[in-house]
Order: structure tokens, then sequence, then C-alpha cells
């Protein structure tokens, strides 16, 4: 997981998206997986047994400004966009969790 700024996540978002904008969340799928669908054996972390599920990047800065539009704090803002990712394992797949927005 990576914690960055506006300006980060844009340049993130502009490199691997081809959109010139920041935004909250971006999220990239270690495997293209089907919903219901698991990794092969052998995927598997060696000394841990888990399967890493992707990289994340998070804006910082966005979710400051999301947490005091929703009147809530900025630790809730970020527990939010995290709790799907680690229970999703195609996670969206280089798009932006917007909250129906």
């Amino acid at each position: 997981m990576l914690l960055t700024d506006d300006a980060g996540i844009q340049q993130i978002n502009r490199e691997m998206r081809e959109v010139d904008r920041p935004t909250d969340v971006l999220s990239f799928p270690m495997f293209d997986l089907e919903p219901g669908q698991h990794p092969e054996e052998g995927e598997e972390d060696p000394e841990t047994g888990l399967v890493p599920l992707g990289d994340m990047c998070v804006s910082l800065e966005r979710a400051a400004a999301q947490a005091e539009e929703f009147g809530h704090s900025v630790e809730r803002e970020l527990r939010s966009p995290i709790w799907p990712f680690t229970r999703c394992s195609t996670c969206w797949a280089t798009t932006t969790w917007t909250r129906g927005r």
C-alpha cells in the first residue's frame, strides 16, 4: 500500500490509466481473476501461505478532505477503501473507489 498526496496519486493515475487528475484510491490486482475464481496453486507466499491481492494507492490529502465532507475522522475515511480491498480478490482492477458517487 502506498500512502501519498493528490499530486502523487495523480501521477500514478496518469501513468497507469491515462487519467490526468487526482483521485482518492487506486487499486491494481495481482491476478486477472473472475469473481469466485482463486489464484492457481503455487501463487502463495512460501513463508506465510498467503496470496497477495495486489497494490493499492491512497491519497491522504483526499482522505482528509472527504472525512471533513462526510463529517467523520480521517482514520474512518482511511478504513473505508481498505476493507473492500482486503475482502475482494478481483479488487476493482485499476478503478477508483468512489462510494457510488
